[in-house]
């Protein structure tokens, strides 16, 4: 898989190294994003699999709390749209 270089713009998305559900997928890098999400490539730690994790993330609306892997909707009207 094509990851995204490092240098590129990587506002609200994960960061390399971030993992998710008590550490089961580590985040590998990005592989793209767009109006509805974020897409990465991950390893499932448990059984060293590789494969491609699409986020649910909506351009414009969504945002990302600092370096977490929290997403909020910040605006009031956004959120029953989310």
């Amino acid at each position: 898989m094509a990851v995204i270089e490092q240098g590129q713009a990587r506002r609200n998305t994960l960061l390399e190294g971030t993992t998710l559900q008590m550490g089961k997928y580590r985040i590998d890098g990005m592989l793209g994003a767009g109006g509805f999400g974020n897409t990465y490539e991950v390893t499932n730690t448990g059984f060293d699999k590789r494969f491609a994790m699409k986020e649910f993330f909506l351009k414009g609306v969504s945002e990302r709390k600092g370096d977490t892997t929290v997403v909020t909707v910040p605006m009031e009207e956004n959120k029953q749209l989310f």
